[in-house]
């Protein structure tokens, strides 16, 4: 039997792009499959035409994923950067009015107790994610920027500022009263006239009303509690010195009433009020009337022996009258909170709000008071003292 050699191909000549690898290396392993991938043949339909595969609701929501994350980074945003037309009342601050407060002209005397005057804040236009928090929060109450600015966020804070001016005034009145001293006045300038009032057609701005029933008017909040003090068709006399004439004479009308509120329907400014005692209270950033309650309670114990505290840390707000009546304020829950943070141990504050301020007052007694005798009765009975009696004038 005859034998041969088959001879093997040249390598060199392939033309295969694989790279030979040592035999060592190969051994053991399957070579690598040059057949294409299997792919299912299309499908056809009776009438010849290639049916094409529906898409899944999967695949939809997979295709749309890359647009889906770009929108929630968009709202996302959106949420901590756009501003809504949104603003919040969120708890306040309460602080010592004492170290605010100078007095000259009469005695002083620094009490160991502390009156508080009690703030609210006031955000700026919230973004979305503030405007939520807010609602979720038991301290923040959100509104429309035009119900806490109607005329605007810098004529309203003007306008509280000048509020507060004369808060201080009535409040250094309404104590100095409350000693059996007052003040010397020279009436208020009629600054508005409103239509369809009482004051139409017998007042006129620039007239200067002197008295009031024959009680003199040294504030503008004089003029208010004599109007409050009649009834039904009960008129007010009013002495007036006119703009036109200079010539004084008697108006007598009749008040108008709504809600339980009485008016003649005029605006007016203080003239000139002369005080016994200047006292100063420096109210830096903070605006509105209601500040008036403490204010004039921080000055009665300034101006008396002995502690109206009874040396505690005692908060207060409320408007003031020149004849010591307290009226409604704003933002109860949130003062309520900051004076809980600042220690008080009493919390006064007018009727009809004390529900609100005690749903967050937890242990701290809230006592609702309609004016400063009230008041003075309410710190007695949490260990206060008594104001000096008889008041009669030094």
């Amino acid at each position: 039997m005859s034998s041969y050699e088959v001879p093997l191909p040249d390598r060199k000549s392939e033309s295969s792009n694989e790279v030979p690898m040592p035999e060592s290396r190969n051994r053991g392993r399957r070579r690598a499959r040059a057949e294409a991938p299997f792919q299912r043949p299309p499908r056809v339909g009776p009438d010849g035409r290639v049916i094409r595969p529906r898409r899944t609701f999967r695949s939809v929501l997979k295709d749309l994923q890359p647009l889906a994350m770009l929108v929630v980074v968009a709202l996302v945003t959106a949420g901590f950067v756009v501003r809504t037309n949104r603003v919040a009342y969120v708890a306040g601050n309460a602080s010592d009015i004492t170290p605010r407060m100078s007095i000259s002209g009469g005695q002083d005397n620094p009490p160991t107790g502390r009156i508080l005057l009690a703030t609210v804040g006031i955000t700026g236009k919230l973004t979305y994610f503030q405007a939520i928090r807010g609602w979720l929060d038991p301290d923040t109450d959100v509104f429309d920027f035009e119900e806490v600015f109607p005329t605007g966020r810098t004529s309203e804070l003007k306008r509280a500022q000048v509020m507060m001016d004369d808060s201080k005034v009535v409040a250094t009145l309404a104590a100095l009263r409350a000693l059996g001293r007052d003040g010397v006045g020279s009436g208020v300038k009629v600054i508005e006239v409103l239509e369809k009032s009482p004051s139409k057609g017998r007042l006129e701005v620039g007239d200067v009303i002197k008295r009031i029933n024959g009680t003199d008017i040294c504030i503008g909040s004089d003029l208010r509690v004599g109007i409050k003090s009649t009834e039904g068709l009960e008129p007010v006399n009013l002495e007036v010195v006119r703009k036109s004439s200079g010539a004084t004479e008697l108006v007598q009308m009749v008040p108008l009433e709504e809600q339980g509120f009485r008016y003649i329907g005029v605006g007016v400014e203080t003239v000139k009020c002369v005080l016994p005692v200047n006292v100063t209270i420096d109210t830096a950033n903070i605006g509105g009337p209601s500040a008036g309650l403490s204010m004039t309670l921080a000055i009665l114990d300034r101006l008396t022996a002995g502690e109206l505290t009874g040396g505690q840390v005692i908060a207060a707000t409320g408007t003031i009258d020149g004849d010591g009546s307290v009226g409604d304020v704003g933002g109860v829950k949130q003062k309520t909170a900051g004076v809980i943070a600042a220690g008080a141990k009493l919390f006064l504050v007018p009727p009809g709000e004390e529900r609100e301020a005690r749903a967050r007052a937890g242990k701290l007694p809230v006592v609702a008071v309609r004016n400063l005798d009230e008041a003075l009765a309410a710190l007695r009975r949490y260990g206060g003292q008594p104001l000096p009696s008889p008041r009669a004038t030094p």
